[in-house]
Formats: structure tokens, sequence, C-alpha cells
């Protein structure tokens, strides 16, 4: 009998990986909808009090990392974990996209 592969998805509501993100990462999470300027910019202000970036893809890779090795350590059959955001790349259907 083949041993089948197993996959995760760990997924977050994703933001801005840079400050020049910000409009287009609040245009998907308004649905398509322009953000007023002044949003935008209050946005980016904010990004760039804590790094100029948003920390979700950092923190979400940590904890798919670690559920990597925590599985990889059981022994069981071969799994791979992948991330996927809701609002920004890696969209989760990149993700699950890397899965098929």
């Amino acid at each position: 009998m083949t041993q089948r592969a197993i996959a995760g998805l760990v997924m977050a509501y994703g933001g801005p990986n840079r400050i020049q993100d910000v409009a287009p990462y609040l245009l998907d999470i308004r649905g398509g909808r322009p953000t007023p300027t002044s949003i935008v910019e209050e946005v980016r202000r904010r990004y760039e009090l804590i790094g100029g970036r948003s920390p979700i893809l950092d923190e979400t890779q940590g904890q798919a990392d670690a559920l990597q090795a925590a599985l990889d350590q059981l022994g069981g059959p071969p799994c791979r974990v992948f991330i996927g955001m809701k609002h920004w790349h890696p969209f989760i259907a990149e993700a699950v996209s890397e899965v098929e």
C-alpha cells in the first residue's frame, strides 16, 4: 500500500509587505472599492511606525515552520505545511495551487 502525503494550510488575514503595498492591500480588503486618500495615508503612517510592513507574514511563517517541525518529528506519513493569506500574498488560492 502506498503512503499518501498530507498537506497542511496555515491561514491568516494578511497585511502589506511594504509601504507601497498599503493602497492595493486596502483595495483588496475593501472588495475593490477605492479607499479615500486620507485613510491610505493614515494606514501608511501606522505601518511606518511598526517598521514599514505588517508582521503577520513572518509570524504565520514561523507558526507554519513550527508545525512542520512538529509533524516531521511524529514520523507519520510525509507532510508539507503551506501558508495562505486572505487579503495579501501569498493568497490562500496561491497556496492551494502549490498543494495540488
